[in-house]
Formats: C-alpha cells, structure tokens, sequence
C-alpha cells in the first residue's frame, strides 16, 4: 500500500509519510486537527492536506464531517478521520492485530460497516461544544439514526441519544456492540447493522 501511494502521490519524504500513517491509524474515530499533526509529523499543512486528499481517494480513510443545523452551539469545523479497513488500521497503528477489540478500532470497524450498507457520504458525527457526542449520524434523504458504538452493551447511556432525538425528531437511536447481550431492538451486533 504505501509503495502504491508513494508512486501515486509524488511521495518524496516516505519517512514522514509513514510517520503520518502511524498517527493517523491511533487517532481513527478522533477529531482530525491538521495544525496539531503537521507539528507531529514535521509535515507542512498544504502537504497534509495532498496527502489526505490522496488516502481518501485510494480509499485509505475518510475525512467524517459533523451533522449539524446549529453551527452557534455544535462544533461544525473539524471533521473526525477513518480509515476504511479495522485491519490496516491495528497494523499501522499497532504493527500487529490486538489480542482485545480496542475501542477505537471497534468504532473504526462499525464506521466501515456502515459505509457498505449506506456509503460514505450518509455518514456523520454529532458534537457539541458542551461535550455531548454521537459517534455516528446516518442520513438517508429528510431521516436521521443516531448510532452509538461501544465495545460492550453494558457502556450504553441512553441520554444523549435521546436528546438527538428530541432535538432533531430522528428515529430512535441505534446502540452497536459486541460484547454482552442485546437489551432491546435498538441494540444491535455490528453483522445486524
């Protein structure tokens, strides 16, 4: 893969490169803050920006832009970065496949799950600045499902899917795990998605 993308992209420093990749593959499910990783990386911005550009083409990762209709009180700049492969995912980041599902490699394995079943542009985060957090949005013309992504049913808070809904009049949120049992028809196995 980075050969390929090397060739593609006019990749002269791989070494940066590679050094990207690694930080990138821990922050999958996180904001993305290109200041932040271009001081990481010793990679300038405009460069960041290309490379990005070149993973979400090759279909590396994606760039996951907020859902909001009130810019004042969610935060609506900053996107959160996937990479589109769980697996390439824990090689980059962990140089082997973990032994436990990690969170965020769980949340990165949903993420793609839902990709397949409703592509990559029907999905969204929803943050505010107080805190409050869904880790996924799915649209589907005037219809919104918040989606939750824990590695256990037992981690489940309903409140701030229920605000969501409330707020947005959005169809009943969706909690995805893997660990222990389904309490109810919102609760689902990632196969169930």
């Amino acid at each position: 893969m980075r050969k390929d993308i090397r060739d593609l992209g006019d990749i002269t420093d791989i070494s940066k490169f590679n050094s990207m990749l690694k930080v990138l593959s821990s922050q999958s499910g996180q904001l993305l803050n290109v200041a932040s990783l271009a001081r990481e990386t010793s990679i300038s911005e405009p460069t960041l920006h290309k490379y990005l550009s070149l993973l979400e083409e090759t279909f590396i990762l994606k760039r996951v832009t907020p859902y909001s209709h009130s810019p004042s009180v969610e935060i609506s700049k900053n996107p959160k970065i996937f990479f589109l492969d769980s697996g390439l995912q824990a090689l980059l980041w962990l140089g082997d496949f973990p032994s436990t599902i990690l969170g965020n490699i769980f949340e990165t394995n949903v993420y793609s799950e839902l990709v397949k079943h409703y592509g990559r542009e029907s999905i969204h985060f929803w943050r505010t600045k107080s805190g409050q957090e869904i880790d996924f949005i799915l649209e589907r013309g005037s219809s919104l499902t918040p989606i939750e992504a824990k590695t256990n049913f037992g981690q489940y808070h309903a409140r701030t899917l229920t605000q969501f809904s409330t707020r947005y009049h959005s169809l009943p949120g969706i909690v995805v795990a893997i660990d222990g049992e389904p309490t109810s028809t919102h609760t689902l196995y990632p196969w169930e998605i």
